[in-house]
């Protein structure tokens, strides 16, 4: 699978973030992949599990921050959600919404993975 298929197969749009990263395919390539080793949403889950929602919220923006970057629409419109939930301190909910988003890194680490080495 190809980086644009990838994008594509995501729902995001490819053309943007290569335009963002100043049209370097190599760098979305090792941007992307680096991406798949990211500890955030382990660090998510541990701290919604224990109620630290303080850390919760640090890696949630975190989160935000790489999906929007990398142009991952869908993932960056749930963990955005997350986000300004823990913000405001709305603690209610975030279980659904760390599910939600859960779903969608899956698909984003499985496009990941079936790019060529």
């Amino acid at each position: 699978m190809e980086l644009r298929e990838m994008y594509e197969g995501l729902g995001s749009d490819y053309d943007e973030v290569l335009e963002r990263l100043m049209n370097n395919e190599g760098l979305i390539t090792r941007l992307v992949k680096k991406y798949a080793e990211d500890q955030n949403f382990d660090k998510l889950k541990a701290a919604l599990a224990k109620k630290d929602y303080e850390e919760a919220f640090t890696a949630a923006h975190t989160i935000k921050g790489l999906a929007a970057n990398l142009g991952f629409t869908s993932l960056y419109e749930c963990v955005s959600t997350l986000t300004e939930k823990l913000r405001g301190g709305e603690y209610e909910g975030t279980g659904e919404l760390l599910s939600e988003a859960l779903k969608r890194q899956e698909a984003v680490i499985s496009g990941i993975g079936q790019l060529p080495e």
